[in-house]
Parts: C-alpha cells; sequence; structure tokens
C-alpha cells in the first residue's frame, strides 16, 4: 500500500502538466478586416498584423493568417506554426528594410507554411535568419487549364 501511495506522488505532479504541455492555441490574424485590438481568437475577431498574434502565442501555438500582404519584420523566439492562405495570396513583405523572419532562439521549432517571404534586406539573410530549427512548408502551386 504504502509503495502505491508513494508513485502516485511521485506520478501525480507530472500528470497535472500534461494538459498544459498539449493544450495549444490558434490565433487569427487578417490584414483586409483584423484590428490588433481584437481577441485574434477567431477569423471574426482576428488580429490585423501577424506580429502581434506572434507577440500573444505560447510555445506550440498556431497563427492562421488568411490572405493578404502583411509589411511586417517578422521575430519569433518560441515554437510556433504559422500557416498562410496560400502562397500566391499571403505574403509577408520586409520592405527592403530588414530580414522578414528572424527565429532568434536555438530552442525555436518554427513551421511556416503556405506564404510567400520577400524583399527582405540584411547581410544575416534577408528572408529568413534562423538559430532555431525552422521548417518550410509550401502549397504546390497549380496553373489554371488554358493559361
Amino acid at each position: 500500500m504504502r509503495s502505491k501511495l508513494l508513485t502516485a506522488l511521485v506520478i501525480a505532479p507530472f500528470l497535472a502538466l500534461v494538459p498544459t504541455a498539449l493544450a495549444s492555441t490558434t490565433w487569427y490574424v487578417n490584414g483586409v478586416s483584423g484590428r490588433d485590438s481584437n481577441s485574434c481568437m477567431s477569423p471574426t475577431t482576428a488580429c490585423e498584423t501577424i506580429g502581434h498574434a506572434v507577440s500573444l502565442a505560447k510555445s506550440g501555438d498556431s497563427i492562421i493568417v488568411a490572405a493578404a500582404t502583411y509589411t511586417e519584420n517578422l521575430k519569433i523566439g518560441i515554437p510556433l506554426n504559422i500557416v498562410g492562405s496560400g502562397a500566391p495570396t499571403t505574403i509577408v513583405d520586409a520592405g527592403h528594410a530588414a530580414t522578414v523572419v528572424t527565429i532568434s532562439s536555438a530552442s525555436a521549432n518554427v513551421t511556416l507554411s503556405k506564404l510567400t517571404i520577400r524583399n527582405g534586406f540584411s547581410g544575416n539573410g534577408g528572408g529568413v535568419h534562423s538559430l532555431g530549427t525552422l521548417s518550410l512548408n509550401s502549397q504546390p502551386y497549380q496553373r489554371e487549364r488554358g493559361c
């Protein structure tokens, strides 16, 4: 009986952490109709900028980005998934001012999907400068018939 109690006391703190570790939030961004004063928790209450959604996000969260051109320089220091609406229509443009996406932490595992990164400028990488782990996923671009 005593060993079962001891085992339960050892395991209980780990079980208490599991829901927290598995929980993640999805944030929404819409550069056309969103506002950074919104909750960013649904497509109808989306943020206006990806950077604002990144500032709200916690480790392991996802950010869903609607089709638009976002003139931003993103700084990401946590594990995060950013998913656009398609590379031809979801564009992050640094305006030749700095690196488009900077992953600033070695522990950050970042996935960028279905978006275009363009017009970055830097000696360390104009498009992406990563100190962490970066995964890039693209959506195949298919021409319509007759084009």
